[in-house]
């Protein structure tokens, strides 16, 4: 009985997390239009991320969740980042926040990257640099 308690307490933890991120994943997909529940839930996105290591299957499931499935057919398998920041392309801070995301996932050398192929872009530019200062 000792261990199937242990083993049953062993796996709650993860399902609530799980759980968690579903809702914050369902969250960030019906208040996408606003800025401020978008901001918070990208800033707690980058808590668990930095929580988390590589391998971990609640970061897996937040990778799933923002960047879309891959295995989707074509035209259906964009992320939700990307609708995410479709919506605020105009609000550079906004666009920060999504960088410093995107960067717990890739590493700052992705808005290195970003930078490098949009850099004309005032829009890429600024929230770049500001997310390059935070790091």
């Amino acid at each position: 009985a000792g261990a199937e308690r242990a083993a049953e307490l062993g796996t709650a933890p993860l399902e609530a997390c799980q759980v968690a991120i579903a809702a914050i994943l369902d969250l960030l997909q019906f208040r996408l239009a606003d800025q401020y529940t978008v901001r918070t839930v990208c800033e707690s996105i980058t808590e668990i991320l930095e929580a988390c290591d590589e391998a971990s299957p609640l970061r897996m499931q937040l990778c799933r969740g923002l960047f879309g499935n891959a295995d989707a057919p074509s035209g259906q398998n964009e992320g939700l980042l990307s609708k995410v920041t479709s919506a605020h392309v105009s609000n550079d801070q906004l666009q920060a926040t999504i960088m410093g995301v995107m960067a717990a996932f890739q590493g700052v050398s992705w808005i290195v990257q970003e930078m490098l192929q949009h850099s004309t872009s005032h829009a890429v530019q600024l929230p770049a640099v500001r997310t390059l200062g935070a790091f």
